[in-house]
Parts: C-alpha cells; sequence; structure tokens
C-alpha cells in the first residue's frame, strides 16, 4: 500500500493507474482509480524465479555454483553499460563436483537469454491482467486511455535495478 501512495503523489487521483509491483516471490498487479482498488491480480513469480533460471543455467552448462548474491551482482553487470561489449563476464565460483573455487567465463548473450525469458514470463501475466479486466468488463474507454497517455507504473527490484526498464516491450 505505501507503494501505491507513492505512485499515486505523480498522478491525478481521479485518474486510473495501473500498478505492478515486483519483488522476489510475487507480482501484484492492480487497476486503481484514484485511491481505490478496481481490480488486483497476483503471480506467484518474481524476481526469484529470475535468479533461480540463471543459477540453473549455470548449474547445468558449467557444473558450477552460484551464489544468489554473485546473481545479482551479475544482473547489475548486465545492465552497466561499462560491460555492455564484453562477450563473457568473468566470475569466480564452486566448482559443483570438487567444491573448488574456479574462474568461469559465462557467455553474455546466453546470460541475457535467460533473464529475458524470465521477463517475458512476467509480461505474458500482464497482457493476462489485461484480458482477464477487459473480459470483466473493468477495462473501460476511459481507463484505457489513462494508462495508455501514462502506461504502467512499475516497481521492484527488477525496475529499480533497469532490468525489466531495458526490456519492456
Amino acid at each position: 500500500i505505501e507503494l501505491l501512495d507513492r505512485a499515486l503523489d505523480y498522478y491525478d487521483t481521479n485518474e486510473y493507474n495501473v500498478v505492478a509491483d515486483i519483488d522476489e516471490e510475487l507480482m501484484d498487479l492492480v487497476l486503481l482509480r484514484g485511491n481505490e482498488i478496481v481490480y488486483r491480480k497476483s503471480m506467484p513469480k518474481g524476481t526469484k524465479d529470475i535468479v533461480a533460471d540463471i543459477q540453473y543455467y549455470v548449474r547445468k552448462e558449467f557444473l558450477a555454483v552460484m551464489p544468489e548474491g554473485l546473481t545479482i551482482k551479475i544482473l547489475n553487470m548486465i545492465r552497466s553499460d561499462e560491460t555492455s561489449e564484453d562477450e563473457f563476464i568473468e566470475v569466480r565460483m564452486r566448482d559443483l563436483v570438487s567444491g573448488i573455487p574456479k574462474d568461469y567465463k559465462l557467455p553474455r548473450g546466453a546470460i541475457e537469454e535467460v533473464i529475458d525469458s524470465g521477463i517475458s514470463k512476467l509480461y505474458d501475466f500482464v497482457k493476462l491482467f489485461f484480458d482477464e479486466m477487459s473480459k470483466e468488463g473493468v477495462l473501460t474507454e476511459e481507463a484505457l486511455t489513462n494508462i495508455g497517455e501514462k502506461g504502467i507504473i512499475y516497481a521492484g527490484p527488477l525496475y529499480t535495478h533497469g532490468i525489466m526498464r531495458e526490456r519492456s516491450p
């Protein structure tokens, strides 16, 4: 609710707004008119799933264990302009079999594909949210106009780290 209050500070409270709050375990989509919730839907998928997808990719392809903190660091590196030209991301991880730390070169393009796949699932949920609102008659012409003019308010770690912002459709 605090997020919704902050988001509404930027907009006329008589207009419709859509807020997508994506945290570690949940994506929550809310259609608001003023301070009232008109429609709400949640999905048990969030940033944790994208982190887990990257860790699974590394485990499968490199037989290495990638800690969550390193995965978050890689998400930030992917977003960074400084490393955008690099073909590989060099990291130190533990070998899955021996447990010994080793240096690895992760292909940047493959990691980006894993991220894009996870984000695509989140955007599919946004589309489903709009389809369901439309079927239930909640998505009025006025709501569509307001949302079309302002877009969706995204919040959460993927957005604040710039990952979703750069991959918005």
